[in-house]
């Protein structure tokens, strides 16, 4: 009952957020929008564009300074060259060394935890988390790729190490355990990841933020109730995430969309240690949403998430409601069968109402 009430509270409050991004979205929509008075776009607003592209590799950075030479208006000011042809080696230097720099860290703690005092692992977990943040926002993301890519990774493993230092914290200071640590460590999580993150095209920090939100919650409602109460939280959360993706509350949608549908499907299976009838169930229906938004938009990581979830919810639930009976996987047999028939006749009536025109017109 806890359980329910909770997540319809935490519907109710996720609603007015979508709401207020609508809103936001609205009025926004109604500015001025950053373009010449004769149509042709300003210098950093095609700049920022193509920036984002060459980062995403859907064009190279050739390409992007050519559009830019042929778009711009030549009374702007010249545009900086969007910068390419970084060594291979700087960039793996700085991978290199970002895993280097946390791995000795987890070591050199866990190994001398008896050892250091509590000053000297807060102070390796903090300053680690602030080096590698503070290297990361050096790198100017939109000059290169690479930068775009090394600046998410540093920040990533920073977030890691402050996650670190919060398990320090609540362990070692606190002498906190369980559930506790977790909600503290998601909360923690949460908080470095949004403020890097910034609703930026920063996948990374996008994932991290949801994560940290995700334990932060879940740890919440293991202390006040159980494994049931986790995994509703955990489902409300994702499918919340999700929605506020595709509103375009929580950018980019290509992340947040796939990324809040998976998280939807782990929370039936949290659940199944309380409720070992209804989370099977709950699963195939939230798995059947996940197929259904991912064909939809496009969106293949969805769909596999989603036929995954199937692959393991499917038996669960045969397993809980028919038992060791063959009728059950008989009928499940026919049916993947009848409708595997199905869509073939579909694909080929498609195909047949689509060729109708070219044959007309050629007779």
């Amino acid at each position: 009952m806890r359980a329910a009430v909770v997540a319809g509270l935490v519907l109710v409050v996720l609603i007015g957020v979508i709401g207020a991004g609508r809103r936001r979205g609205r009025a926004s929509a109604t500015t001025a929008s950053p373009r010449r008075s004769n149509g042709a776009p300003t210098e950093a607003t095609l700049s920022d564009a193509l920036a984002r592209a060459v980062r995403r590799g859907l064009i190279t950075a050739d390409t992007a300074d050519a559009i830019v030479a042929a778009e711009v208006e030549p009374s702007t000011a010249p545009t900086p060259r969007l910068a390419h042809g970084l060594p291979a080696t700087a960039e793996a230097i700085g991978y290199v060394g970002g895993v280097l720099a946390l791995t000795g860290m987890v070591f050199l703690v866990g190994r001398s935890w008896h050892h250091f005092g509590q000053p000297i692992r807060l102070g390796l977990t903090a300053g680690l988390a602030g080096v590698l943040i503070a290297v990361g926002a050096v790198l100017r993301e939109d000059a290169d790729p690479a930068w775009w890519r090394l600046r998410g990774f540093l920040w990533l493993l920073g977030t890691g190490s402050a996650a670190g230092c919060s398990v320090v914290t609540t362990v070692g200071s606190a002498h906190w355990h369980g559930a506790a640590v977790v909600a503290t460590t998601g909360g923690v999580t949460a908080l470095v990841s949004a403020v890097l993150w910034q609703r930026r095209d920063r996948p990374a920090q996008h994932t991290t933020t949801l994560v940290g939100v995700v334990l932060g919650v879940g740890g919440a409602m293991a202390m006040a109730d159980g494994a049931g109460a986790v995994g509703i939280s955990v489902l409300v959360v994702g499918l919340a995430w999700a929605l506020l993706g595709a509103d375009g509350v929580v950018p980019p949608s290509y992340v947040a969309v796939p990324l809040g549908l998976a998280t939807a499907l782990v929370g039936p299976a949290l659940s199944y240690a309380s409720w070992h009838r209804g989370a099977p169930l709950l699963g195939l229906g939230v798995a059947s949403v996940a197929i259904g938004v991912g064909s939809a938009r496009r969106t293949f990581v969805a769909i596999a998430a989603g036929v995954v979830a199937l692959l393991g919810y499917v038996p669960l639930a045969v397993a809980q409601w028919f038992g060791s009976t063959l009728k059950a996987p008989g009928v499940m047999l026919i049916s993947g069968v009848g409708l595997l028939a199905a869509m073939l006749v579909l694909i080929r009536r498609r195909q047949h109402h689509s060729s109708r025109p070219w044959r007309l017109a050629r007779h």
